[in-house]
């Protein structure tokens, strides 16, 4: 009996890649973890790893930027930053750009997972479910976990991203090197988390842009920027009146724009100790103050207190009767 040959012809066999670990926010060009020379000879492809990791210690997003010169850049299947986000836009962008390419071939050719430098992530600080993008049916779905560097579900970084969000942060070369310390949502003075709660009031991120493609994006608390003279009013050398200095870059922000929103946040919050804790933190900012706009935004927060400390509850508080006109106001 005559044995049977088999065809592997079909087969697409794998190169062989050395997967280096990397860290979260990395970037690089080609392989293992972009393609090379694709579709001509010298084409040259970029990857970006991003800020989550998995349980399984690969990272959940990573980008990969192709050749500036290829077709159908500018069309609805490709987003305006010209970065592929899943492995599905990516198939989609091939299949119709180049319908003659081999697209296993082409995914073959390198390594769409890339593996974190830190590894995998410890139990404890694994807690919730990776919610895998419904654009790319090659995620692992269900059986991931996630968190971000510090240990944070919370995190920012772990939000869904639209094409209106703002450009991405700067990793610096010296807290974002700690393994632990996550730029989206550890304080840059205490390495602490930043909290989200009454609409995040308590903390300021720096928006600053540092380079063409990326802001600042460090996180401080309030109270912290207080306590080491980098936010409020500050003679001398740093010479800031009402601002927040970053210790990342240096630039200057304005905090009277974010005091004002203290208003709103109030209004949502149930008890009088919280209000009063939100309104203290607006008064250590503003005071001392030389600006117009500052100075009647704080006098407005003091005779907010006192009525407070006098007995008015809250509901009498908000009334729109009782409410100084300059709350209403807007600060640029």
């Amino acid at each position: 009996m005559d044995s049977m040959d088999i065809d592997h012809s079909n087969r697409v066999e794998p190169p062989l890649l050395i997967l280096r670990p990397v860290n979260p926010m990395e970037s690089g060009q080609g392989l293992p973890y972009a393609p090379e020379n694709w579709p001509n000879p010298g084409d040259t492809w970029h990857w970006r790893a991003g800020p989550r990791v998995s349980s399984k210690g690969h990272f959940v997003d990573r980008y990969l930027y192709p050749p500036k010169h290829l077709p159908g850049l500018d069309t609805e299947i490709m987003p305006k930053n010209k970065v592929f986000r899943s492995k599905l836009s990516l198939d989609r962008y091939i299949r119709r750009a180049f319908p003659d390419a081999d697209v296993r071939k082409f995914f073959a050719s390198f390594s769409w997972k890339i593996p974190c430098r830190d590894g995998v992530m410890h139990q404890k600080q694994a807690l919730l479910p990776v919610y895998s993008s419904d654009e790319d049916p090659m995620h692992d779905n269900g059986s991931d976990i996630v968190v971000c560097k510090a240990g944070n579900h919370n995190c920012g970084s772990l939000m869904p991203q639209s094409e209106s969000d703002t450009l991405p942060s700067m990793p610096c070369n010296i807290c974002c090197g700690e393994p632990t310390f996550c730029s989206d949502c550890s304080c840059i003075l205490c390495c602490k988390l930043i909290s989200l709660e009454h609409g995040g009031y308590s903390y300021i991120k720096c928006k600053a842009l540092v380079s063409e493609d990326h802001i600042c994006g460090h996180v401080a608390h309030l109270n912290c920027a207080l306590r080491a003279y980098m936010a409020g009013t500050i003679g001398g050398r740093i010479g800031l009146d009402a601002e927040y200095c970053c210790r990342r870059c240096d630039a200057t922000k304005d905090l009277v724009p974010h005091v004002n929103k203290f208003l709103e946040i109030c209004q949502t919050v149930e008890y009088q100790g919280d209000v009063e804790k939100i309104l203290n933190l607006g008064i250590c900012i503003l005071r001392g103050s030389q600006r117009e706009n500052a100075k009647e935004l704080l006098n407005c927060i003091e005779s907010t207190v006192i009525k407070l400390k006098c007995g008015t509850n809250l509901e009498d508080l908000w009334n729109g009767d009782n409410t100084p006109n300059i709350w209403s106001g807007t600060f640029p």
